[in-house]
């Protein structure tokens, strides 16, 4: 069943990506070329009537685990308000499907990164080091681990006079870090691997259990 509105005012357009970090989502965009994939999450360029802005939606069908979903709203809520973060607008169920309202956040480091050719120039590469360690620390002292650092989760949005980066899908983001009890998460090895292999430390494809350096790591 294919939707073309969400909560009566967010008119969906274009889709722009998806999947499960990106597996198969290709091949299975030649199967369901226009309407949200069963079973995985799926993101569209839409437009807000009442406010004329244009944001971003994902859907999720309900019966294959939405709840991935409501963990980025909870934890875009606890972003809420810090500079390079997505703003969390709406969450809720349309027809069979779980959605989650994003405001735009202009345009993935990935796509820059084959606009310029397979080079970023000096002000790009010095705005995503200094302000990812950033967003990152914000993160960690919100108590997550984002556990995906890769090209296509870093956001880059070029105003009159400088570049800001923005940090998104906390899908499979963690609670590294309890703030009532002050108790971090213990050590363990033999953990199952989560995320992009190309972008991960070397002891989390160890099987170590994954904290902030994990995160600093990949960047580099």
């Amino acid at each position: 069943m294919c939707i073309n509105h969400v909560d009566g005012r967010y008119t969906l357009g274009e889709i722009l990506g998806g999947g499960s970090h990106g597996i198969y989502y290709d091949m299975l965009m030649s199967v369901y070329p226009h309407c949200p994939i069963p079973f995985l999450a799926t993101v569209y360029h839409a437009h807000d009537l009442i406010s004329g802005q244009d944001i971003t939606v994902k859907l999720k069908h309900c019966t294959q685990d939405p709840s991935s979903l409501e963990h980025k709203y909870h934890i875009l809520k606890k972003l809420q308000g810090a500079i390079g973060f997505p703003q969390s607008i709406f969450f809720g169920r349309e027809s069979s499907y779980c959605a989650l309202v994003l405001n735009n956040v202009a345009t993935s480091l990935c796509d820059v990164l084959i606009l310029q050719g397979g080079h970023l120039n000096l002000d790009i590469v010095l705005a995503v080091g200094y302000q990812l360690v950033h967003r990152l620390k914000h993160l960690h002292s919100c108590n997550y681990i984002h556990h995906n650092i890769k090209l296509q989760n870093i956001m880059i949005q070029h105003n009159a006079s400088n570049y800001t980066v923005f940090l998104i899908n906390f899908g499979i983001a963690s609670q590294y870090h309890n703030s009532a009890t002050q108790a971090h998460i213990p050590y363990q090895q033999g953990c199952c691997f989560v995320g992009t292999p190309s972008f991960a430390s070397i002891n989390h494809h160890l099987g170590i259990q994954s904290s902030c350096s994990n995160n600093l790591k990949s960047p580099t």
